[in-house]
């Protein structure tokens, strides 16, 4: 597949899923800590730079099972979804030590360890999202920004 054809098919894939978030109402709040980070040389991502936060989802309208989450990369303007597949409820499970990936409203869950990863050390930002289902069967979201800094914080 040429740049240009896989460039489509990711900016195609990002509309699809912004798409589908915007008709969701929030029923996650979704907070890294910090929400600005510096980058470290090498890191959990195995590239040259990796940006480490601690992401915290909390269900505030009634319990919640999470379906899928992810993240967007801001580029040149745009949101763009990363290659890959979003991360199922499993991940959830065991990175955010949730079992069943069950939300009961207002207890908060966290992966101390999340991050970002990149060649380059630029800045920019991360949008990650949060798709969950109510007990009464309606898909509900959270969102949150991080951002990245393109400094080093241990040079």
């Amino acid at each position: 597949m040429g740049l240009l054809s896989f460039l489509f098919e990711a900016r195609a894939e990002s509309t699809n899923k912004l798409d589908e978030l915007a008709k969701l109402p929030f029923g996650l709040m979704v907070v890294h800590t910090p929400d600005k980070v510096r980058a470290e040389r090498g890191g959990s991502s195995g590239r040259a730079f990796t940006w480490t936060y601690k992401t915290s989802v909390t269900a505030t309208n009634g319990s919640a099972t999470v379906k899928e989450f992810g993240a967007f990369d801001w580029h040149d303007g745009m949101w763009m979804v990363p290659p890959g597949k979003p991360f199922t409820a499993d991940n959830f499970a065991a990175w955010y030590s949730c079992p069943g990936a069950k939300l009961a409203e207002g207890q908060v869950f966290s992966d101390s360890s999340n991050w970002s990863g990149g060649d380059a050390l630029r800045g920019g930002k991360m949008k990650w999202y949060f798709i969950a289902v109510t007990a009464d069967g309606r898909k509900v979201k959270g969102e949150a920004i991080v951002g990245i800094l393109p400094e080093v914080s241990n040079p």
